[in-house]
């Protein structure tokens, strides 16, 4: 079963090197691991590469099979412990900092009232932070967005919010209701850093839409985002769950983007570095709900204020 788990994480970290780390081990004993594992099954279940490995034909067949396989795997090991229902223990949870405030606050409440025994660990930031710590095994679990509906075996998809063009109150772009992605040309932008996937979306179309992107800077901290947007005569695209409280109390404006929509897809997302406790089970279940929740009131238009 062993043997099992390695393949799994190999394919989901997509790395013998980063793979070794995780596990603390040295990548040549990693290698006759993996060897010995694709010697069993008569052939290989990975294709190596200079950007490191991937899972073949063989492999892909096999991988959601042996992910539902383990999971079953574990459940009937802790029911043979008598431990499946009991959930204690720490559960390492991160939320995207657009809508940490507010599904932290019901999550925390909820895990307390129903189960005083598990202890969040929480962290917030970008999902590109968040899919490394999903990776490498230093988060359970994860709630962050995706520009694809291509969705992973350990993913469950929540749904989807508009990205909005954010500009300082009283910005004549950002005061209309949306702004085509052409519109976008030349105009100064705050962007997250290029290992997140909003980067490679807005050149995607940029090119499609044969528009020059004016990248002025580089930034992943939210807030500051906010104040350079604020002060500093910049743009940023974003979520609107990310500035509808900014936007109501009149700090920000915000246009939906349209022609194409940009729309960011939100998922829970769980690592496979070691097995869901009944603890993390919970958790999943309590984040999922909540997040479905949100996500209705990003459905609506934010309420500008008057002031």
């Amino acid at each position: 079963m062993e043997q099992w788990r390695l393949f799994v994480q190999i394919a989901d970290l997509g790395s013998l090197s980063l793979t070794a780390t995780v596990r603390d081990v040295a990548q040549p004993a990693l290698s006759r691991q993996l060897a010995a594992l694709e010697k069993a099954c008569g052939g290989r279940l990975f294709e190596r590469g200079a950007r490191g490995v991937r899972l073949n034909e063989v492999g892909q067949r096999l991988y959601p099979q042996i992910v539902e396989w383990l999971a079953r795997a574990d459940e009937l090991l802790l029911e043979a412990r008598g431990e499946s229902r009991i959930a204690s223990g720490q559960v390492r949870f991160g939320v995207l900092a657009s809508i940490s405030p507010q599904l932290v606050t019901e999550v925390f409440k909820t895990v307390r009232e129903k189960f005083p025994r598990i202890q969040l660990q929480i962290s917030s930031g970008l999902s590109g932070m968040l899919a490394e710590g999903i990776g490498n095994g230093t988060l359970d679990l994860a709630l962050l967005s995706t520009n694809t509906r291509d969705y992973r075996s350990q993913e469950i998809p929540i749904g989807s919010v508009p990205h909005v063009l954010v500009g300082a109150p009283g910005d004549v772009i950002t005061r209309a209701k949306t702004v085509t992605f052409s519109q976008l040309d030349n105009l100064p932008l705050l962007v997250p850093g290029g290992r997140y996937a909003l980067h490679g979306l807005l050149l995607h179309w940029a090119h499609r839409k044969k528009i020059s992107l004016n990248v002025v800077a580089e930034c992943d901290a939210l807030d500051l985002q906010k104040q350079l947007i604020r002060t500093a005569g910049v743009y940023a695209i974003m979520a609107i769950s990310a500035v509808r409280s900014d936007v109501e109390k009149g700090f920000l404006q915000a246009a939906e983007i349209v022609s194409p929509a940009l729309q960011r897809n939100l998922v829970l997302r769980v690592s496979s570095a070691k097995p869901l406790t009944p603890a993390c089970r919970e958790v999943l279940r309590i984040v999922e709900q909540s997040a479905i929740g949100l996500l209705k009131a990003d459905a609506k238009p934010a309420v500008r204020s008057k002031r």
